[in-house]
């Protein structure tokens, strides 16, 4: 997730030399946000489209595979879920977004827009 490939030539030959790029941290927050990029550049199309493939999220998080080795860390690297933002829409242009939080009580709740409701949580 937090690393990504991508390939170069050297200019002297037609060689594409594999590369990879891997972020890792020495710190981690008390709270950690990720931003999932669910949209790419479609070359062909010339235009911005949404990645549509399925995406499952964990309920919790082990950040130890992306630390440096002797981090200085806190809450062991473990991370719980406690909301996701969804966005609903064919194409990377339009769309409506709705939330999903962990309410206090631990129970899964819906918002969208005027909408409040009971979420059903996959993982029990």
């Amino acid at each position: 997730v937090l690393g990504y490939r991508w390939g170069f030539s050297s200019g002297i030959d037609d060689v594409i030399s594999k590369t990879t790029r891997k972020i890792e941290f020495d710190q981690l927050p008390p709270q950690l946000f990720l931003h999932l990029k669910r949209f790419d550049f479609d070359m062909e199309k010339g235009e911005v489209v949404k990645l549509m493939d399925e995406c499952s999220i964990p309920q919790r998080l082990d950040m130890s595979p992306y630390c440096v080795p002797n981090a200085r860390v806190s809450n062991n690297n473990m991370y719980a879920l406690n909301g996701v933002i969804i966005h609903v829409g064919e194409d990377a242009n339009d769309g409506h977004y709705y939330t999903i939080i962990r309410h206090e009580d631990n129970k899964w709740v819906i918002l969208d827009d005027e909408m409040v409701g009971a979420c059903v949580d996959d993982d029990t």
